[in-house]
């Protein structure tokens, strides 16, 4: 779910706002991931919607802001900003989910994620 919801806010914002407009909004959500990711961010990005059961509205937008920051670090550093190959991986992977292998860990190996950003984005997400 997780790459699903995130792909669905970076596009829009990725083609619609000027490219300092849309840099200053990923700016802004990585201070707020720091700033709360002591208390809401020690579990996995797959694990998407894990706070939010009726704890409150900064829990349920801090997986928001965790899953467009990775489809966004995704497209832009792994795709070098090509969304529909971005899609074209995660299609795949749809076809061969039934393999056992998560998404994170698919789109980790199709693209040569490194290993400080695999820590980053299906982890901690904030030392990047």
């Amino acid at each position: 779910m997780w790459f699903e919801e995130g792909f669905c806010f970076y596009l829009p914002r990725k083609h619609l706002l000027p490219a300092a407009r849309f840099a200053q909004l990923l700016a802004v959500e990585k201070a707020l991931i720091d700033a709360h990711h002591a208390r809401l961010g020690e579990y996995p990005t797959w694990q998407f919607g894990l706070p939010d059961q009726g704890a409150g509205f900064t829990e349920a937008l801090f997986d928001y802001w965790r899953a467009i920051r990775a489809v966004s670090l995704l497209v832009d550093t792994y795709t070098r900003g090509e969304g529909k190959s971005m899609l074209a991986l995660f299609h795949t992977w749809k076809q061969q989910r039934d393999q056992g292998m998560r998404l994170h860990e698919f789109l980790s190996d199709a693209l040569g994620v490194s290993e400080a950003d695999q820590q980053a984005l299906w982890l901690r997400h904030s030392s990047t």
